[in-house]
């Protein structure tokens, strides 16, 4: 459902420069490999870690 509703809001037009989300969004990887793919930068909290991973959108 987050994939569809974040999906509908890039297709929609509303800016947006980074998706930020808890472990559970950030370990689905059809979500992160859309929003990569549209180029918008993203950051997961880990559980393993305690640590964030990001990636960078292309400018």
């Amino acid at each position: 459902m987050a994939r569809q509703m974040i999906a509908a809001a890039l297709d929609a037009g509303v800016p947006v420069g980074w998706v930020t989300g808890d472990e559970v969004y950030g370990a689905d990887p059809r979500l992160r490999a859309d929003l990569e793919h549209r180029g918008i930068g993203t950051s997961w909290p880990s559980a393993v870690t305690d640590a964030c991973t990001s990636t960078t959108a292309a400018l």
